[in-house]
């Protein structure tokens, strides 16, 4: 089973909820903001499921990106949870394995929300993961 942990902020100004998706298989004993690298995006709408739950985002990135070569994203080739469209210019990923299939099979309705939340890259050991803050969904 893959971890995702998921922390919640409360501020006087905002709920934020963050979820942080790592590799499959990877066990965290800690878990580090890695702020020498970058994500490449500017923002992300939300993709939600039947019942209408946040299950993912859309991660619109600044420019095209060689998602193989890339050293977070490099990470999560041909993992189930994500979608790369270098065209388009966007990554997609659910938070959980368990939504993989609808993403895969469209099943999911894109929410535009514009969301300029955060977007952090995390570090677990020597593995590379994503973290999201999302407003109060």
């Amino acid at each position: 089973m893959v971890r995702i942990q998921e922390i919640s902020e409360r501020t006087s100004m905002v709920n934020l909820r963050y979820f942080v998706v790592l590799p499959k298989g990877a066990v965290v004993s800690t878990l580090e903001i890695e702020s020498s690298l970058d994500l490449g995006g500017v923002f992300y709408d939300y993709w939600r499921s039947t019942d209408g739950r946040v299950v993912g985002i859309r991660y619109h990135l600044l420019s095209t990106c060689e998602h193989a070569s890339h050293p977070v994203y490099s990470q999560f080739m041909g993992d189930g949870r994500f979608a790369f469209d270098n065209a388009a210019q966007h990554v997609d990923f659910v938070f959980d394995e368990a939504d993989s299939p609808s993403l895969r099979e469209g099943l999911l309705q894109l929410d535009v929300v514009q969301d300029f939340g955060g977007d952090r890259v995390v570090r677990s050991e020597a593995l590379l993961g994503i973290a999201v803050a999302l407003a109060s969904i």
